[in-house]
């Protein structure tokens, strides 16, 4: 029994997840999880499932290496893992976002929707995102899911374009609550990801709507691509009707370092 985010979290009764970590502050997450990764494979040791989690990160990021304000009052945890047979790499990043989704219904009672590839909104606010790397060597793949909840506290709190739970919600949020029901949702991912279901969950959670106008930033930069939302292909990248013609964009896929 550990204290996570003041209250006794049990780290029984889990079937994958296996340790559990939490530190009251922490550079970031993924750092600690990118250095678990990297030394399993130098010694050659069994990585189990881990969550790392912190209440404060002081140099959290997001995709494109983007500032990630982690103040006291959310939940930064990130999930590491030996990436199952069954399990699509371009997935995690959509499956991460449903779990996020549904904790914050069940635990939170907020409604929110999901924006391709790992934004997870309330109205039009970021109240969640999700960073995900992996890393390659033989025919194991290591992934590390970074996940940033603004939980507790004003939509200020949390920068610009963001809000919290406790802002749309009708009185203050679980930190613990949301932070277990993603470790749950994670665990049963883990245990069965070929039944998870998991382009058609998150497409009953996703804020686009058919044949909705989206314009897509290139990471490399260069001009946007602009075209009506045609839905996720089997792998979870995007499609989109440009003129007459249906174009893939594959963006939002997982990074490596």
């Amino acid at each position: 029994m550990i204290d996570v985010f003041g209250d006794p979290f049990d780290g029984k009764g889990y079937r994958r997840l296996a340790n559990f970590v939490f530190f009251p502050s922490v550079d970031s997450t993924n750092a600690v999880a990118r250095g678990l990764i990297d030394h399993s494979l130098v010694e050659e040791v069994e990585l189990e499932p881990t969550v790392i989690a912190a209440a404060m990160q002081s140099e959290g990021r997001g995709r494109r290496d983007r500032s990630w304000r982690s103040p006291a009052g959310g939940v930064y945890a990130t999930f590491v893992f030996r990436v199952p047979a069954g399990a699509r790499l371009p997935h995690l990043p959509l499956a991460a976002g449903v779990w996020v989704s549904e904790a914050l219904a069940s635990a939170a009672g907020v409604e929110s929707r999901l924006k391709w590839p790992n934004d997870v909104l309330a109205g039009d606010r970021k109240v969640a995102g999700i960073l995900t790397e992996a890393k390659t060597r033989g025919d194991e793949t290591h992934a590390a899911i970074g996940i940033g909840v603004n939980v507790c506290g004003a939509a200020q709190d949390f920068g610009e374009g963001a809000t919290s739970a406790e802002a749309v919600a009708s009185g203050a949020p679980s930190l613990s609550r949301v932070f277990a029901e993603i470790c749950r949702a994670c665990d049963r991912y883990l245990a069965a990801p070929e039944d998870a279901r998991v382009v058609e969950r998150w497409l009953e959670r996703s804020r686009h709507e058919a044949d909705a106008e989206i314009r897509v930033s290139p990471p490399e930069g260069g001009a946007p691509v602009v075209g009506r939302f045609a839905g996720l292909t089997e792998d979870g990248f995007l499609r989109l009707r440009v003129g007459g013609s249906e174009v893939v964009v594959t963006s939002g896929e997982v990074g490596s370092w």
